[in-house]
């Protein structure tokens, strides 16, 4: 909202993309309280999930890569609570996330890869 009243007030300005990362990471980090709720755990991880693909859709839009990496990045923590979740078993729940961590660092590196190319 504040987004908009400065478009409407002030036209766009440098001071645009400030916003767009507060208002990313605001809603990462709604999705984040949700989650430390065991009631709301579940629905905290789907919308973490949600707006984390909105997140990378809008960067691949903009060719933003950062914007990318916060959306899959807070894709995969949203992921790995729910997944953590719904083991029981921590020892398997620990090779989860290890290997969701290996598979990120690959995709990452194929992002950056991905939009780089682009920018040829």
């Amino acid at each position: 909202m504040a987004y908009a009243l400065h478009l409407r007030l002030r036209g766009a300005s440098e001071f645009a993309p400030v916003f767009e990362h507060f208002a990313a990471n605001l809603a990462a980090l709604g999705a984040f309280a949700l989650m430390t709720d065991d009631d709301a755990r579940l629905a905290g991880c789907t919308a973490g999930i949600a707006l984390s693909a909105a997140v990378v859709a809008w960067g691949f839009r903009t060719r933003r890569e950062l914007f990318v990496i916060y959306g899959f990045l807070y894709g995969v923590v949203a992921l790995d609570v729910l997944l953590i979740d719904l083991v029981d078993d921590d020892g398997f729940a620990f090779l989860l996330v290890i290997v969701s961590m290996i598979a990120s660092i690959a995709v990452l590196f194929a992002i950056h890869a991905r939009l780089r190319q682009g920018e040829r």
